[in-house]
């Protein structure tokens, strides 16, 4: 597959994570098409770059001295607060005395369909509505999603083969497991126990799929230090069915008709409460982080592609009309500098304020509740978090003068970058020619979907991936195997599954969670144990994309350009700095 030729005025030097062995030294840089790659970051000042390990040494084995799985019917399912639920899980909060294992903790359960007499009525509720459970719970069949990934981990092998990052959390939980998996509330009728718990079909029951993918993907390219604990948990019959009938008048009505817990699965998946429900805490969908490489894109989209992010661009589709555009630009946050993170940070706020909260780029979170600024007060709700001087209008000040030093002092977002930049090595536009190349597709035309006849990456397929990622990727100091400039067809499955896995950081969201009390100034990110008496910074959502998904994406594209290029553009600077390419620091700050 051949690149267009180059041209100096689009040469870009991308400074990245640290390289795959223990040595500080930076690589000589390899050139990914017109993109020059040394394996170093710019995160801030103060940051080290984090070094990945290739191979499966990074990822931490089960214990052989693990206790049993942390067991839910040791509390009573009142003090698990309903919080939130998408297609195919529901999650709830411990509210209960303080637990060992179970404080600071959110439970995610699996969905399930519900039987009815008229399953054409599902088409016009749509996907997530559902009725009132009753006491047993009428739920019979799980839902594909969930089917879907166990058989792809009962192919791996059974729990016994599966590493757990409960290990690698060991500080969180570990001691926490052996010394009180069992430990019950003080709470006269908190024993949920079977009578005849059938530990047979739990011991078989596969972990959740979202622990295994974590566990062997992207813990292995993100620092466990920023991912969120995740760790199976017994469910008992007697306590989820107590759960489902307790939880379910909190859900919304829209929900209940369709689906609701699934009473077969006897796990769970703890994890982090990342909201809080005594400090506070920020939601921060970041998006793209990076100019694209020119190399593959068309003469038509180069001039728009290599000016605008993606961001900024889609600002203008029609999808996005009536939404408050605002000022906020994904280069900036990135950037590493400190000035255009707090310029980044004070557009999220500013559409925060104008939106009411309803574009979720920013979500602000106190006590566990969702703050909407125009029924919730910001200085009301912060001022016992944060120091404003100027009252309601210097919280704006206060907010992102106590942020930004924090985050540019993490190397997450630099990791975060490195991640989305070299993995999506081709553009979508490349994928899309290499697709049609080696499956000798013409190029213009009606013509397959890309991707269709491919199957979906299994948790092998992933870890095999990572393997060649990590030895052999774009940003390593070698081009044998994956030269990005000149991708070879019989490497197809690599970069399909490769752009995938950058869609997947693409989308995903940083948590940054604070415990009561005043910002000082002198708080930072840097928490390796994971202390939740701590500021923590955690990665969330990073669940695998589909490959079904890479022709609406390469749709998608097209029509997010063609939208930007006849939009009325005035006021519009045209112009987003990429601040990882050479001389453009500088040039970004002015922004």
């Amino acid at each position: 597959m051949n690149g267009r030729d180059s041209d100096d005025r689009h040469r870009l030097t991308v400074e990245s994570t640290g390289p795959l062995d223990s040595q500080p030294a930076v690589s000589s840089p390899t050139v990914i098409g017109q993109v020059s790659v040394p394996w170093t970051p710019v995160v801030g000042h103060g940051s080290a770059p984090w070094t990945p390990v290739a191979g499966h040494d990074f990822i931490p084995e089960h214990d052989e001295h693990e206790g049993p799985l942390p067991n839910l019917s040791s509390t009573h399912p009142r003090h698990w607060k309903y919080i939130s639920e998408g297609g195919a899980t529901i999650v709830f909060s411990y509210r209960g005395p303080p637990h060992k294992v179970f404080s600071n903790s959110v439970l995610r359960l699996r969905k399930a369909v519900r039987a009815t007499p008229a399953p054409e009525e599902h088409k016009e509720i749509g996907i997530g509505n559902s009725d009132v459970v009753d006491e047993k719970g009428a739920i019979v069949k799980p839902l594909e999603i969930a089917e879907d990934q166990e058989q792809k981990i009962k192919a791996r092998g059974s729990n016994e083969s599966l590493r757990s990052v409960r290990s690698a959390h060991s500080s969180r939980s570990l001691h926490h497991h052996r010394s009180s998996s069992n430990v019950r509330d003080d709470d006269s009728d908190s024993d949920w126990e079977d009578l005849n718990p059938d530990l047979t079909s739990e011991n078989e029951q596969p972990d959740d799929p979202t622990i295994a993918f974590q566990t062997r993907v992207t813990s292995r390219l993100v620092p466990l230090c920023f991912l969120p604990r995740l760790e199976s948990a017994r469910v008992g019959r007697r306590w989820v069915e107590e759960l489902a009938r307790i939880g379910e008048k909190a859900r919304p009505e829209a929900r209940r008709r369709v689906d609701g817990i699934d009473l077969e699965r006897r796990k769970g998946v703890l994890a982090d409460d990342l909201v809080g429900w005594l400090g506070w805490a920020v939601e921060i969908k970041p998006k793209w982080a990076f100019l694209p490489n020119p190399t593959h894109l068309s003469a038509e989209t180069a001039p728009f592609k290599l000016s605008r992010c993606r961001f900024c661009m889609h600002g203008y589709h029609s999808s996005r009309a009536g939404k408050e555009k605002g000022g906020y630009c994904p280069l900036d946050l990135f950037s590493g500098d400190l000035g255009r993170i707090k310029k980044a940070l004070g557009a999220l706020w500013d559409t925060w304020i104008m939106s009411n909260g309803s574009i979720n780029n920013l979500k602000l979170f106190v006590m566990g509740k969702t703050v909407k600024p125009k029924s919730d007060p910001p200085f009301d709700y912060l001022s016992p978090f944060l120091r404003s001087t100027n009252g309601e209008e210097g919280m704006r000040e206060a907010f992102v003068e106590a942020i930004a030093p924090m985050l540019h002092s993490s190397p997450l977002l630099g990791t975060l970058s490195t991640l989305m930049r070299s993995l999506d090595a081709l553009d979508i536009e490349g994928v899309e020619k290499l697709w049609k190349e080696a499956k000798h597709v013409a190029m213009v035309g009606l013509s397959p979907k890309i991707a269709d006849d491919e199957d979906e990456p299994s948790l092998a397929d992933w870890e095999k991936f990572v393997d060649e990622y990590l030895a052999h990727g774009p940003y390593v100091g070698t081009k044998e195997r994956y030269d990005p400039n000149e991708p070879q067809e019989e490497n197809l499955k690599y970069w399909l599954t490769s752009y995938l896995m950058s869609a997947t950081f693409k989308d995903c969201s940083i948590m940054l969670r604070f415990s009561p009390g005043l910002l000082d100034g002198t708080e930072s990110f840097t928490n390796p144990e994971r202390d939740v008496s701590m500021p923590l910074l955690t990665a969330i959502d990073l669940d695998p994309k589909s490959m079904k998904r890479l022709q609406k994406w390469a749709e998608l594209d097209r029509d997010i350009v063609q939208h930007y290029a006849a939009a009325d553009r005035t006021g519009d600077d045209g112009q987003c700095v990429d601040a990882r390419v050479v001389g453009a620091v500088g040039k970004g700050v002015a922004i």
